[in-house]
């Protein structure tokens, strides 16, 4: 047989392309999402520059969540997951699990890193559908955290003993999104660097205020 010569690099067959997963697409497309939806809110975020931060096709958003919206709405009930996950923990894992929230380093830069809290406190501006969504889903979370707190203090409770813990759950949120909220404003801040453990500590001592209903000595 003849000598064909070498073979070129274009001569070369070439592998095909890896097939993308899907689990991590759509993992990818919910932290661009999440990103963008922090930074620039629902009206002013696209589902292109989504799929773009993502590095897909934005036919990608419709496959895996059907719109813009829907994909919105997913945003918002993985921020609430951060509170429903706290079920059947105590005082002190639902603290834990907050702080270790804020501290987990966040590997995509851009825009900044931003707390999930940020896109439930974020106004979705005059979209009436997507700001009942926001309102939904802050209502779900402080409902969770109200039988969380009523669950401390009786183990059967009733939809009484929910509604009573109803204003001390809005206190623990309010305190947990304010947090946020200050860190994002004055990330430089020594307050927004403060050690994990100390903010922890001080966390408990005000919480375990607000859940026993109890009068902070003088």
């Amino acid at each position: 047989m003849g000598d064909t010569g070498p073979m070129t690099a274009s001569s070369q067959p070439r592998p095909a392309p890896r097939a993308r997963d899907a689990e991590a697409t759509r993992a990818d497309l919910l932290m661009a999402a999440r990103r963008r939806f922090s930074a620039l809110g629902y009206e002013r975020t696209t589902s292109r520059d989504i799929a773009k931060d993502a590095g897909v096709n934005v036919s990608l958003i419709y496959r895996y969540f059907g719109s813009k919206e829907q994909l919105f709405e997913v945003v918002l009930e993985e921020t609430a997951d951060l509170f429903t996950s706290f079920q059947g923990q105590t005082v002190e894992q639902m603290i834990d699990g907050f702080v270790q929230s804020l501290t987990v380093a966040n590997p995509h830069p851009y825009p900044a890193h931003k707390h999930p809290l940020v896109v439930l406190l974020r106004d979705t501006g005059d979209d009436s559908r997507t700001a009942a969504l926001r309102h939904q889903t802050l209502g779900a979370v402080i409902s969770h955290l109200a039988e969380q707190i009523a669950g401390h203090e009786v183990e059967h409770p009733t939809a009484e003993d929910v509604a009573a813990a109803r204003v001390r759950a809005g206190l623990i949120f309010s305190m947990f999104a304010g947090l946020v909220a200050l860190r994002e404003a004055i990330p430089q801040d020594p307050f927004s660097r403060l050690a994990p453990e100390d903010l922890r500590g001080e966390l408990g001592r005000i919480i375990a205020v607000v859940v026993g209903g109890r009068t902070p000595a003088p």
